[in-house]
């Protein structure tokens, strides 16, 4: 579930994310619903040890919690998702190596949700941390270095016109970056058409980004 990847993530182990569908559940009057959730999220995860690394099934569980989040999109309106939970749903997916998956999420996080990757997190994602530091030298150069290459990468989506990345036409760059970045590499263009079918079948979304691409 999303919840275990976070703690697989190496993040603060809050009540943050459980308290958003606690209320997703009772707001839509389905109260024995957020019982169950919180018995499934809370005892199951205490008793749960996660070993270091990639685990492949992590994946399937993981989207699954995310069509859990869809199914009450509602309750984020009409000012969207909360920017922390978002970052932990995109840090969630980079942490288990769901490429496919983050994508997937990246796409119905700005069309379901209302939310667009402020640089910070695109840096965060770039450099595979939830703390930007300069703390020490080492620190300072990567976080520049990444800085560069973001500049850079969206110059290039510009095609050269600094003037095309001000206001919201920098948020849909950040958006295209953090997107090609992590796009699949397996495979060719029909196994890439499989895996995003399945992927947002799994996660609940797939009607929604159909929709949308059709808008």
């Amino acid at each position: 579930m999303l919840w275990e990847a976070f703690r697989e993530a190496d993040m603060k182990a809050d009540s943050f994310i459980i308290n958003q569908l606690l209320e997703s559940y009772i707001q839509a009057g389905q109260s024995k619903e957020a019982i169950n959730l919180y018995l499934r999220l809370t005892l199951a995860v205490n008793r749960l040890h996660v070993s270091a690394g990639f685990v492949p099934d992590q994946a399937e569980p993981t989207r699954a919690m995310f069509a859990e989040t869809v199914k009450f999109r509602h309750v984020f309106q009409p000012d969207g998702m909360d920017g922390q939970l978002a970052r932990k749903i995109l840090h969630t997916f980079r942490r288990i190596k769901d490429n496919t998956g983050f994508v997937v999420a990246l796409s119905t996080l700005r069309d379901a949700f209302g939310f667009m990757p402020p640089e910070t997190l695109v840096l965060e994602l770039m450099l595979e941390t939830t703390k930007l530091t300069w703390d020490s030298p080492t620190h300072r150069r990567r976080l520049m270095t990444a800085k560069r290459d973001l500049d850079r990468g969206l110059l290039s989506w510009a095609e050269g016109d600094a003037s095309r990345l001000e206001g919201q036409h920098r948020g849909e760059a950040l958006f295209e970056y953090l997107q090609k970045r992590y796009w699949p590499t397996e495979g060719d263009d029909a196994l890439k058409r499989k895996m995003f079918k399945e992927a947002a079948e799994q996660m609940g979304v797939y009607d929604v980004l159909r929709k949308g691409a059709k808008e």
